[in-house]
Protein backbone atom coordinates (compact mmCIF):
# COMPACT_ATOMS: atom_id res chain seq x y z
CA UNK A 1 0.00 0.00 0.00
CA UNK A 2 1.30 3.48 -0.96
CA UNK A 3 2.18 5.75 1.97
CA UNK A 4 2.61 9.50 1.61
CA UNK A 5 6.02 10.96 2.38
CA UNK A 6 6.53 13.30 5.31
CA UNK A 7 7.01 16.18 2.85
CA UNK A 8 3.68 15.48 1.20
CA UNK A 9 1.93 15.26 4.57
CA UNK A 10 3.35 18.64 5.56
CA UNK A 11 2.36 20.13 2.20
CA UNK A 12 -1.21 18.86 2.52
CA UNK A 13 -1.38 20.18 6.08
CA UNK A 14 -0.34 23.67 5.02
CA UNK A 15 -2.90 23.79 2.23
CA UNK A 16 -5.71 22.37 4.36
CA UNK A 17 -4.87 24.85 7.11
CA UNK A 18 -4.97 27.79 4.72
CA UNK A 19 -8.30 26.73 3.25
CA UNK A 20 -9.86 26.06 6.66
CA UNK A 21 -8.86 29.54 7.81
CA UNK A 22 -10.38 31.07 4.68
CA UNK A 23 -13.62 29.15 5.07
CA UNK A 24 -13.88 30.10 8.73
CA UNK A 25 -13.18 33.73 7.93
CA UNK A 26 -16.00 33.82 5.41
CA UNK A 27 -18.46 32.92 8.21
CA UNK A 28 -17.11 34.80 11.22
CA UNK A 29 -15.53 38.00 9.89
CA UNK A 30 -16.78 40.94 7.80
CA UNK A 31 -15.60 41.16 4.21
CA UNK A 32 -12.77 43.65 4.85
CA UNK A 33 -11.31 41.49 7.61
CA UNK A 34 -11.84 38.39 5.51
CA UNK A 35 -9.85 40.00 2.72
CA UNK A 36 -7.03 40.83 5.12
CA UNK A 37 -6.95 37.24 6.41
CA UNK A 38 -7.04 35.92 2.84
CA UNK A 39 -4.06 38.06 1.87
CA UNK A 40 -2.01 36.99 4.87
CA UNK A 41 -2.74 33.26 4.73
CA UNK A 42 -2.60 32.37 1.06
CA UNK A 43 0.84 33.67 0.00
CA UNK A 44 2.43 30.26 0.67
CA UNK A 45 -0.42 28.46 -1.07
CA UNK A 46 -0.12 30.76 -4.08
CA UNK A 47 3.61 30.10 -4.35
CA UNK A 48 2.97 26.35 -4.25
CA UNK A 49 0.32 26.68 -6.94
CA UNK A 50 2.79 28.58 -9.10
CA UNK A 51 5.24 25.68 -8.91
CA UNK A 52 2.57 23.12 -9.80
CA UNK A 53 1.28 25.21 -12.70
CA UNK A 54 4.82 25.76 -14.00
CA UNK A 55 5.41 22.00 -13.93
CA UNK A 56 2.23 21.48 -15.94
CA UNK A 57 3.21 24.16 -18.47
CA UNK A 58 6.59 22.47 -18.88
CA UNK A 59 4.70 19.42 -20.16
CA UNK A 60 2.18 21.24 -22.34
CA UNK A 61 4.04 24.08 -24.05
CA UNK A 62 7.25 24.85 -25.89
CA UNK A 63 9.21 27.80 -24.56
CA UNK A 64 11.16 30.24 -26.71
CA UNK A 65 14.69 30.09 -25.33
CA UNK A 66 16.61 32.02 -27.97
CA UNK A 67 18.95 34.35 -26.02
CA UNK A 68 17.99 37.35 -28.17
CA UNK A 69 14.39 36.96 -26.99
CA UNK A 70 15.06 36.03 -23.38
CA UNK A 71 17.55 38.87 -22.91
CA UNK A 72 15.04 41.38 -24.26
CA UNK A 73 12.40 40.11 -21.82
CA UNK A 74 14.93 40.31 -18.99
CA UNK A 75 15.77 43.90 -19.90
CA UNK A 76 12.09 44.92 -19.80
CA UNK A 77 11.57 43.05 -16.53
CA UNK A 78 14.64 44.65 -14.94
CA UNK A 79 13.35 48.10 -15.88
CA UNK A 80 9.88 47.59 -14.40
CA UNK A 81 10.12 45.17 -11.49
CA UNK A 82 12.32 47.23 -9.10
CA UNK A 83 9.69 49.99 -9.19
CA UNK A 84 7.00 47.75 -7.63
CA UNK A 85 6.80 47.95 -3.85
CA UNK A 86 5.79 45.17 -1.46
CA UNK A 87 5.70 42.39 -4.05
CA UNK A 88 5.93 39.03 -2.18
CA UNK A 89 6.57 36.96 -5.30
CA UNK A 90 9.52 36.12 -7.51
CA UNK A 91 8.26 37.20 -10.92
CA UNK A 92 9.05 34.91 -13.86
CA UNK A 93 8.24 36.03 -17.41
CA UNK A 94 8.43 33.22 -19.97
CA UNK A 95 7.76 33.24 -23.71
CA UNK A 96 5.68 30.41 -25.16
CA UNK A 97 5.84 29.43 -28.82
CA UNK A 98 2.31 30.11 -30.07
CA UNK A 99 0.76 32.35 -32.75
CA UNK A 100 -1.93 33.43 -30.29
CA UNK A 101 -1.77 37.12 -29.44
CA UNK A 102 -1.96 36.77 -25.69
CA UNK A 103 -0.30 37.21 -22.32
CA UNK A 104 -1.49 35.44 -19.17
CA UNK A 105 -0.77 35.92 -15.48
CA UNK A 106 -0.83 32.83 -13.28
CA UNK A 107 -0.67 32.75 -9.46
CA UNK A 108 2.56 33.56 -7.66
CA UNK A 109 4.07 35.93 -10.21
CA UNK A 110 4.23 33.66 -13.26
CA UNK A 111 3.61 35.58 -16.50
CA UNK A 112 3.41 33.83 -19.86
CA UNK A 113 3.83 35.89 -23.04
CA UNK A 114 2.83 34.13 -26.24
CA UNK A 115 5.28 34.70 -29.08
CA UNK A 116 2.36 35.89 -31.21
CA UNK A 117 2.09 38.90 -28.90
CA UNK A 118 5.72 39.82 -29.51
CA UNK A 119 5.22 39.48 -33.27
CA UNK A 120 2.29 41.86 -32.88
CA UNK A 121 4.35 44.68 -31.37
CA UNK A 122 6.41 47.29 -33.21
CA UNK A 123 8.88 48.11 -30.45
CA UNK A 124 9.96 46.98 -26.97
CA UNK A 125 7.98 49.80 -25.33
CA UNK A 126 4.73 48.28 -26.62
CA UNK A 127 5.59 44.91 -25.12
CA UNK A 128 6.66 46.64 -21.90
CA UNK A 129 3.19 48.21 -21.68
CA UNK A 130 1.58 44.77 -21.88
CA UNK A 131 3.97 43.34 -19.29
CA UNK A 132 3.27 46.33 -17.02
CA UNK A 133 -0.45 45.50 -17.25
CA UNK A 134 0.22 41.85 -16.37
CA UNK A 135 2.37 42.96 -13.45
CA UNK A 136 -0.71 44.78 -12.22
CA UNK A 137 -2.51 41.42 -12.09
CA UNK A 138 0.45 40.00 -10.14
CA UNK A 139 0.42 42.87 -7.64
CA UNK A 140 -3.36 42.62 -7.16
CA UNK A 141 -3.22 38.80 -7.03
CA UNK A 142 -6.09 38.61 -9.51
CA UNK A 143 -5.33 35.04 -10.60
CA UNK A 144 -5.42 33.73 -7.04
CA UNK A 145 -8.64 35.58 -6.26
CA UNK A 146 -10.13 34.06 -9.42
CA UNK A 147 -9.20 30.54 -8.29
CA UNK A 148 -10.65 31.15 -4.83
CA UNK A 149 -13.98 32.10 -6.41
CA UNK A 150 -14.01 29.39 -9.05
CA UNK A 151 -12.71 26.12 -7.60
CA UNK A 152 -13.83 23.96 -4.70
CA UNK A 153 -11.90 22.73 -1.68
CA UNK A 154 -11.80 19.20 -3.10
CA UNK A 155 -10.42 20.48 -6.39
CA UNK A 156 -7.62 22.41 -4.68
CA UNK A 157 -6.75 19.38 -2.60
CA UNK A 158 -6.68 17.29 -5.75
CA UNK A 159 -4.33 19.83 -7.29
CA UNK A 160 -2.12 19.72 -4.20
CA UNK A 161 -1.25 16.10 -4.99
CA UNK A 162 0.95 17.50 -7.76
CA UNK A 163 2.27 14.93 -10.22
CA UNK A 164 -0.26 12.33 -9.07
CA UNK A 165 -3.09 14.46 -10.43
CA UNK A 166 -1.76 16.58 -13.30
CA UNK A 167 -5.25 17.08 -14.71
CA UNK A 168 -5.92 19.49 -11.82
CA UNK A 169 -3.08 21.83 -12.75
CA UNK A 170 -3.99 21.39 -16.41
CA UNK A 171 -7.54 22.51 -15.75
CA UNK A 172 -6.33 25.65 -14.00
CA UNK A 173 -3.89 26.43 -16.82
CA UNK A 174 -6.55 26.19 -19.50
CA UNK A 175 -9.15 27.98 -17.41
CA UNK A 176 -6.94 30.99 -16.75
CA UNK A 177 -5.86 31.18 -20.40
CA UNK A 178 -9.43 31.07 -21.70
CA UNK A 179 -11.25 33.03 -18.98
CA UNK A 180 -10.83 36.73 -18.44
CA UNK A 181 -10.73 38.84 -15.32
CA UNK A 182 -13.55 41.20 -14.46
CA UNK A 183 -13.80 44.62 -16.06
CA UNK A 184 -12.89 46.20 -12.72
CA UNK A 185 -9.78 44.03 -12.43
CA UNK A 186 -8.69 44.90 -15.96
CA UNK A 187 -9.17 48.62 -15.39
CA UNK A 188 -7.27 48.38 -12.11
CA UNK A 189 -4.40 46.62 -13.89
CA UNK A 190 -4.46 49.37 -16.53
CA UNK A 191 -4.14 52.05 -13.86
CA UNK A 192 -1.28 50.12 -12.30
CA UNK A 193 0.42 49.95 -15.72
CA UNK A 194 -0.01 53.69 -16.36
CA UNK A 195 1.68 54.52 -13.06
CA UNK A 196 4.42 51.91 -13.48
CA UNK A 197 5.25 52.96 -17.05
CA UNK A 198 5.41 56.61 -15.99
CA UNK A 199 7.83 55.74 -13.17
CA UNK A 200 9.95 53.84 -15.68
CA UNK A 201 9.96 56.81 -18.10
CA UNK A 202 7.93 54.89 -20.68
CA UNK A 203 5.04 56.77 -22.26
CA UNK A 204 1.66 55.09 -21.54
CA UNK A 205 0.68 55.92 -25.11
CA UNK A 206 2.18 52.56 -26.06
CA UNK A 207 -0.61 50.77 -24.20
CA UNK A 208 -3.13 52.94 -26.05
CA UNK A 209 -1.47 51.84 -29.30
CA UNK A 210 -1.85 48.20 -28.34
CA UNK A 211 -5.53 48.67 -27.51
CA UNK A 212 -6.02 50.26 -30.93
CA UNK A 213 -4.28 47.35 -32.63
CA UNK A 214 -6.44 44.83 -30.78
CA UNK A 215 -9.58 46.61 -31.89
CA UNK A 216 -8.58 46.85 -35.56
CA UNK A 217 -7.88 43.16 -36.06
CA UNK A 218 -10.36 41.63 -33.63
CA UNK A 219 -13.09 40.94 -36.17
CA UNK A 220 -13.08 37.29 -37.21
CA UNK A 221 -9.83 36.46 -35.40
CA UNK A 222 -10.99 35.48 -31.93
CA UNK A 223 -9.02 32.25 -32.15
CA UNK A 224 -5.76 34.11 -32.60
CA UNK A 225 -6.44 37.19 -30.54
CA UNK A 226 -7.24 35.95 -27.05
CA UNK A 227 -6.07 39.18 -25.47
CA UNK A 228 -8.88 41.14 -27.05
CA UNK A 229 -11.60 38.59 -26.27
CA UNK A 230 -10.79 38.67 -22.56
CA UNK A 231 -10.27 42.42 -22.19
CA UNK A 232 -13.53 44.41 -22.39
CA UNK A 233 -14.24 48.07 -23.22
CA UNK A 234 -11.17 48.78 -25.33
CA UNK A 235 -12.41 52.23 -26.37
CA UNK A 236 -12.73 53.55 -22.84
CA UNK A 237 -9.49 51.91 -21.78
CA UNK A 238 -7.65 53.43 -24.75
CA UNK A 239 -9.07 56.84 -23.83
CA UNK A 240 -7.70 56.52 -20.29
CA UNK A 241 -4.34 55.42 -21.65
CA UNK A 242 -4.21 58.52 -23.84
CA UNK A 243 -5.12 60.70 -20.86
CA UNK A 244 -2.25 59.16 -18.95
CA UNK A 245 0.05 59.75 -21.93
CA UNK A 246 -1.01 63.40 -21.99
CA UNK A 247 -0.18 63.74 -18.30
CA UNK A 248 3.19 62.07 -18.97
CA UNK A 249 4.02 64.71 -21.60
CA UNK A 250 2.57 67.60 -19.60
CA UNK A 251 4.90 66.89 -16.70
CA UNK A 252 7.87 67.14 -19.07
CA UNK A 253 8.68 63.47 -18.81
CA UNK A 254 11.12 62.36 -21.48
CA UNK A 255 10.73 58.78 -22.60
CA UNK A 256 13.82 56.64 -22.25
CA UNK A 257 13.78 54.06 -25.02
CA UNK A 258 15.00 50.52 -24.55
CA UNK A 259 18.33 49.71 -26.13
CA UNK A 260 16.96 46.63 -27.86
CA UNK A 261 17.11 45.70 -31.55
CA UNK A 262 13.43 44.80 -31.87
CA UNK A 263 13.70 43.55 -35.45
CA UNK A 264 16.33 41.07 -34.26
CA UNK A 265 14.07 39.95 -31.40
CA UNK A 266 11.15 39.29 -33.73
CA UNK A 267 13.35 37.48 -36.24
CA UNK A 268 14.61 35.24 -33.43
CA UNK A 269 11.08 33.97 -32.80
CA UNK A 270 10.04 30.63 -34.35
CA UNK A 271 9.76 31.02 -38.13
CA UNK A 272 6.40 29.24 -38.18
CA UNK A 273 4.86 32.57 -37.14
CA UNK A 274 6.25 34.49 -40.14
Amino acid sequence: MWKPSNEMIIFFSIIIGCIVVLLAASFFFPSSTHQSILDSTTIALEKNLKNLIKAQLDVEVTYVTNPTVTQAIAQIKDRLLPLIKDNPFKVDILVVDSPTVNAVTFPGGLIIVFSGMIKYTDNPEELASIIAHELGHVAHRDSMHYLERTFTLSFLLNLASGGRSPQGAGRIVHDLINSGFSREQEESADNFAFALLTKANINPEHLAEMFQKFKKVSAGKSGLLKYFSTHPALDSRRKKALESASAFTKHNKTEIKFDINWDAVKKALPSVLD
